[in-house]
């Protein structure tokens, strides 16, 4: 669940395969709207990153192997498909960037690792 306080939204991910939904509400659980569902390819939405800036919601489906985005009011949904997705724990968005961090051992001198970069669309 991802807060939006700018915008006085709740966003969150729901479901797995043919019920996979990400959804938006109102910070009162009202005025629920599904944003982007199993329908659209959706398959098993692990993390969710709100931008502000652009008015963007943005998630990473490892299942499906796809980073996507939608904006607020659930138009315009676009995904990429990317390799690799297996075990990234993390995903932030800066500016026009999208990183990622992939969990790769759990030693106490390396745990995590950068794993992506990409520029957001």
């Amino acid at each position: 669940m991802v807060y939006g306080n700018c915008y006085s939204y709740l966003f969150w991910s729901d479901g797995t395969n043919s019920n996979a939904k990400i959804e938006r509400s109102d910070l009162s659980g009202r005025s629920r709207t599904v944003l982007v569902s199993s329908a659209q390819g959706l398959v098993s939405p692990t993390t969710l990153v709100v931008d502000f800036s652009s008015q963007k919601l943005y998630w990473l489906d490892s299942a499906a192997q796809k980073i996507g985005h939608v904006n607020f009011d659930g138009s315009q949904p676009f995904t990429q498909t990317i390799s690799g997705l297996s075990q990234v724990s993390a995903m932030t968005v800066y500016r026009v960037r999208i990183e990622m961090l992939e969990v790769t051992s759990m030693t106490n001198s390396n745990c995590c690792q950068f794993c992506h970069r990409y520029e957001a669309v």
